[in-house]
């Protein structure tokens, strides 16, 4: 079983601009032509097609869906979502940056501002979608259209991370770049490990 995690392409939350909701952060043109790039240099046929139900995620998703005429099985592996959204809303993500280092520096790994999710709420979010991949009867590569936060998570938790610590995740998660519309390689064969 081979996994190949794909952050989503370039959104309007990533150019600058203010966004309303998380979910709701469409791709820009860059990030639409970054998609469909990615789809027309996919060589073979996937054995299925994930994505998270972010407007972002399902957008990069597209072409190669249209692509292989194969519909996206939703999964929840979007993007961590940590501040309560409701106070952010028209906001852009160098607003949010004061509040989000605030958050990485005291937060418990069970603290939720709001009706936001927390640390643990992630990890039990990536634990849950390796243990789903590894049940798809499918021979090929599985194709996952995530978010940079969720993929740093499944690295994270694959290394020798064995405290559920925030401080932690997010000092690794600074040091690890995912650009938009890399690709992370996994494979499972007794357990996952990164390629």
């Amino acid at each position: 079983m081979r996994l190949r995690l794909v952050r989503h392409g370039e959104s309007t939350s990533n150019a600058g601009f203010k966004t309303e909701t998380p979910e709701g952060s469409p791709l820009t043109e860059m990030g639409r032509a970054q998609a469909q790039a990615f789809a027309d240099s996919f060589d073979h046929y996937p054995a299925s097609i994930i994505s998270s139900p972010f407007q972002r995620a399902l957008e990069t998703a597209a072409p190669l869906v249209k692509r292989f005429d194969m519909p996206p099985v939703i999964h929840q592996i979007q993007e961590w979502n940590f501040l309560d959204s409701a106070k952010y809303a028209g906001t852009t993500w160098h607003d949010r940056q004061p509040h989000v280092q605030a958050y990485m520096r005291t937060a418990s790994p069970n603290f939720r501002d709001g009706p936001a999710e927390s640390f643990n709420d992630l990890l039990t979010r990536v634990r849950n979608f390796l243990e789903a991949v590894t049940k798809i009867d499918a021979k090929g590569d599985v194709v996952a259209f995530s978010h940079g936060r969720f993929i740093k998570a499944v690295i994270w938790c694959l290394g020798d991370h064995r405290r559920n610590d925030v401080r932690s995740y997010w000092a690794f998660s600074e040091r690890h770049e995912v650009d938009n519309v890399s690709v992370t390689k996994l494979e499972f064969t007794h357990s996952w490990k990164l390629l």
